[in-house]
């Protein structure tokens, strides 16, 4: 069981900024919102930190989508940290899409081992060193279509893997630590009516990308990704559904597979506690707002992993359950803080991030 406390106190760090003698309208207004956090699991300790979302439209250009760029970072009592930006920009009448995310730490992680019916152990923890940047380039081809390129690289150290007890040896791709590299491409379909907080519409897209020896990666693989998901309003509510579903080929280090869990899908797991060449999950969520800003959502899903596609067995199917606050911190946006407390099989997870999980 994943064992955790969440203390959130939501702070709003700015409210608008303008610049260039532009009018305060929705259209060109810039806006920062954060907050603190605090939280506790046996095995980071207390840890500490923040995250904050600068909304904004370049060139105040009232047709483009609002950029925005997410900072996030923490510090924990046993020394362990991590900061991350993800960037999210939008030009020129939204014909262009650039995005990606860059991220740097030392955390703790736990390794249960690879496959669908992985036993629970107290020797799952080992501590690592991380950097990590993704960048993303697409560019409108047709209305809603998308077509881009994109580029990874990941440098992973072990600092302590002795407290595995799947990690101790050499037989695991990466239990030493790996540089990870690779190219792909991307094609995505967006016809939701807003990016943050989605009522109708929908957001699809397909990513293959071959990592290798390129940019001094250790391991060649390959990589396929498919993410669907359509929104329709129901009365006050809002329904998304999603289907998410990716592959790995090759040598694959073990923190590159295809992983279940974490903040966005089968929440209530840790992300990898399951971990495969393939994963497939679905979740539905409704989402409503009850009074002014504040709302509250509920979802449930299903995921399992295999070793190949045609191994998925209804019966290794993992649940996933649960309910959310929303706080929606700008309502020109629709941008919203969430705080979700998940549910699994004997497992919980409470979750909370700025955006919705899908």
């Amino acid at each position: 069981m994943i064992r955790c406390i969440l203390l959130l106190v939501p702070v709003l760090l700015a409210g608008s900024s303008h610049a260039g003698g532009q009018t305060d309208t929705p259209a060109t207004a810039t806006s920062l919102h954060g907050f603190p956090y605090a939280y506790y699991t046996p095995e980071t300790d207390w840890a500490f930190g923040g995250t904050a979302i600068v909304t904004f439209r370049p060139g105040g250009d009232p047709a483009l989508n609002p950029s925005s760029v997410t900072l996030d970072a923490f510090y924990t009592i046993k020394k362990q940290f991590k900061c991350s930006v993800e960037p999210e920009i939008y030009l020129s009448g939204n014909r262009y899409l650039l995005s990606g995310s860059i991220g740097y730490g030392k955390i703790v992680d736990k390794f249960w081992g690879i496959g669908p019916r992985t036993a629970d152990s107290d020797s799952t923890e080992y501590v690592k060193g991380m950097f990590q940047i993704q960048l993303r380039g697409q560019v409108l081809l047709l209305e809603h279509l998308k077509c881009g390129v994109l580029v990874e690289f990941e440098r992973v150290w072990m600092i302590d893997r002795e407290r595995s007890s799947l990690l101790r040896g050499e037989k695991t791709p990466g239990s030493q630590g790996a540089t990870s590299s690779g190219a792909g491409i991307a094609l995505s379909w967006d016809s939701r009516d807003n990016i943050f907080f989605p009522t109708r519409g929908s957001f699809h897209q397909l990513e293959y990308t071959v990592f290798g020896d390129l940019l001094g990666g250790g391991y060649a693989y390959q990589r396929t990704l498919l993410d669907l998901r359509t929104f329709m309003p129901v009365g006050n509510a809002v329904i998304g559904v999603q289907v998410y579903g990716m592959a790995v080929g090759g040598t694959t280090p073990f923190w590159r597979l295809a992983l279940l869990g974490g903040d966005y899908i089968m929440r209530g797991y840790y992300l990898g506690r399951y971990r495969d060449n393939v994963t497939v999950a679905s979740q539905a969520e409704c989402r409503v707002m009850i009074v002014g800003p504040f709302g509250a959502a509920a979802f449930l899903g299903a995921g399992g992993v295999a070793a190949r596609p045609g191994e998925f067995r209804v019966d290794q199917l993992e649940p996933s359950y649960g309910a959310g606050l929303r706080f929606m911190l700008d309502r020109k946006e629709k941008l919203t803080l969430r705080v979700d407390a998940g549910f699994g099989s004997g497992t919980s997870g409470i979750y909370f991030d700025v955006r919705e999980a899908f």
